[in-house]
């Protein structure tokens, strides 16, 4: 998965995508705690590290 965000900096970007993984993990934890999905076909979300984040700076310009 990847989480693209507008972040002030990497810092927060990384928090935002791990706070991500997180969040996904928990609906779908409810949904099938519930007994609406059957044990084989559930859909398991394992983060497999720390997310990488980086800035990426636009140098676009207007055209005038």
């Amino acid at each position: 998965m990847t989480v693209e965000s507008q972040v002030p900096n990497a810092d927060a970007q990384g928090r935002l995508a791990n706070a991500a993984v997180s969040g996904l993990k928990s609906p779908l934890a409810s949904v099938a705690a519930r007994g609406r999905v059957p044990a084989i076909p559930q859909l398991i979300v394992q983060q497999l590290g720390a997310a990488l984040a980086a800035v990426v700076v636009s140098a676009l310009k207007e055209r005038t």
